[in-house]
């Protein structure tokens, strides 16, 4: 195979992950700093930007604004050196599906234009934007991630650390969707992206969300937990504005990845709990 592919932001938990697999499958992987190496990217076939300070953070000003720039500086940066290279580089650039509207009665899917107008919306438009500003459109494939599951690190292991104690907290009143990815899935999604060279918006995620109390629900299954709710109100005292992060909810639908008959997996959240 010996496409070779830059990551920036390789250093993350999706990124680290997605280094070893796609290595494991045959590409030479180039991890690239923020500084962005002309001479690293004139060596890449595909570049996948996943540059981003996490927002798992109170979002006090100087986060915010880390979390905009360390996305909008490196992503404007990195579209300015590809558009003056004379060569063809396939960008996946990462971004959320945080910037769709915050609400139980919408279904996103790709073709979805119906944005929240909160922080983490807007930061994903302008990290959209930046990323669309590439001369060729059809070298560029943007992921709007769903919230990343796995036993082995991320939201998962954040989510279910206080069934140690029995324990498990449902935020708000439960009804919010999580529209959610298995980390095998999304690994593969990348893979299959590359291997099809699939352009424009693809959502990356499960076609099945669950809400905070389906998923107290499939974990009592598994562990004998008690759960109990602890009110919006509580939440924002304590997070402030980062509380949108637990408290909104997206039903999202990976409807391209479904067209093009990705094999999802871990479809099912049983799977990511057993595992």
């Amino acid at each position: 195979m010996n496409k070779r592919v830059g990551i920036i932001g390789s250093n993350g938990f999706i990124g680290k992950n997605l280094k070893l697999f796609l290595s494991e499958k045959g590409y030479n992987v180039l991890p690239i700093d923020r500084s962005l190496p002309i001479d690293t990217l004139k060596e890449c076939d595909i570049i996948i930007n996943l540059a981003g300070r996490s927002i798992d953070c109170r979002w006090n000003k100087k986060n915010k604004e880390e979390i905009l720039n360390s996305r909008i500086v490196t992503t404007r940066n990195l579209i300015n050196i590809i558009n003056t290279l004379n060569k063809p580089i396939f960008l996946i650039n990462a971004s959320a599906i945080g910037i769709y509207k915050n609400s139980n009665e919408y279904i996103h899917t790709e073709s979805s234009d119906n944005f929240d107008s909160g922080f983490l919306s807007n930061v994903c438009q302008e990290w959209e934007f930046q990323a669309n500003r590439i001369n060729d459109k059809n070298n560029l494939c943007i992921t709007r991630f769903g919230v990343v599951l796995s036993k082995s690190g991320g939201a998962f292991k954040k989510m279910t650390l206080s069934m140690i104690f029995r324990f498990f907290p449902i935020l708000g009143d439960g009804k919010q969707y999580i529209s959610w990815i298995g980390l095998n899935d999304l690994l593969e999604a990348i893979d299959f992206i590359i291997s099809n060279r699939i352009n424009g918006t693809i959502n990356i995620t499960t076609p099945t969300p669950i809400t905070y109390n389906q998923l107290a629900k499939h974990l009592s299954k598994y562990k004998k937990i008690i759960s109990f709710k602890i009110s919006k109100f509580v939440i924002r005292l304590l997070l402030g504005e980062s509380s949108e992060m637990i408290l909104n909810s997206h039903y999202v639908v990976p409807q391209k990845l479904i067209e093009l008959n990705f094999r999802f997996k871990e479809s099912n959240i049983d799977s990511i709990i057993r595992s």
